[in-house]
């Protein structure tokens, strides 16, 4: 069993987000889902769930505001959109 291996797929996707690594809030471009309703969730390193969070989205841009009890790491940003595919990246969070 791979360490470093996600527990899901990253596709080559338009899911971009700024800065990386990150201080707490990071950018997220959301313009391939303007309109439409997304879940947006982030795992750790180990895959366990640390948020999620329901958007409409409206603007091309989010902030994303993490936990202030996250501890520096990697982690996984997913996107689901309602009926559509998922999409994830990787940041970095460094406080």
């Amino acid at each position: 069993m791979e360490r470093d291996r996600p527990p899901f797929s990253i596709p080559n996707a338009p899911l971009h987000l700024r800065p990386n690594p990150t201080d707490g809030l990071l950018a997220v471009d959301m313009s391939p889902w303007k309109g439409q309703p997304v879940q947006i969730q982030v795992l750790n390193a180990q895959g366990r769930l640390v948020l999620s969070r329901r958007y409409d989205i409206e603007n091309e841009w989010i902030e994303l505001k993490l936990n202030d009890d996250l501890k520096n790491g990697l982690y996984y940003l997913i996107v689901q959109p309602t009926g559509g595919e998922q999409v994830a990246t990787r940041f970095v969070l460094q406080r």
